[in-house]
């Protein structure tokens, strides 16, 4: 009985790990790494999906606004099975869009206005965080695998 419950809740079931680098470039288009999947019973994989996510934050205090935005998503819907103690590596290659705001456009376009733009940004605390995050769909859990990990964007 416990250990249909434990089997349920993903308790001793399946865990994946993210590694990739720790940074980006945003003119690349492309990120690359690899999942590393492992479990403690037998289990069957439904699917991968692989997201990176834009948090775009701006103004301070009261008047903060934060959106997030899915600029790009990877889903694998390759069944597999994993048999206790056995890891699994799965390469991936995240393929994204970055779109830039109006400001840095202008920025871009006109070499005088880089500086005011910069100030602006500055000034109303404008920055956008990166993450990827991965869930695994495994058959039976209610809980799903997840993972997540943090990264530095270059221009």
């Amino acid at each position: 009985m416990f250990g249909k419950v434990k089997k349920i809740l993903g308790i001793e079931g399946v865990k994946v790990q993210l590694q990739s680098d720790n940074q980006f470039s945003l003119q690349s288009g492309l990120i690359t790494g690899h999942l590393k999947i492992t479990t403690k019973t037998q289990s069957w994989i439904e699917s991968i999906e692989v997201r990176l996510i834009e948090k775009y934050s701006r103004g301070r205090g009261d008047k903060k606004l934060v959106d997030e935005y899915v600029i790009g998503v990877l889903q694998m819907n390759e069944k597999m099975s994993i048999l206790p103690e056995e890891i699994i590596e799965v390469p991936f290659e995240l393929h994204f869009t970055y779109i830039k705001s109006e400001a840095e456009k202008i920025g871009e376009d006109f070499f005088v206005l880089r500086g005011p733009v910069y100030l602006a940004k500055m000034l109303k605390n404008v920055k956008s965080e990166f993450k990827i995050e991965v869930r695994v769909n495994v058959e039976g859990l209610k809980l799903q695998p997840f993972a997540e990990k943090p990264l530095l964007a270059k221009p």
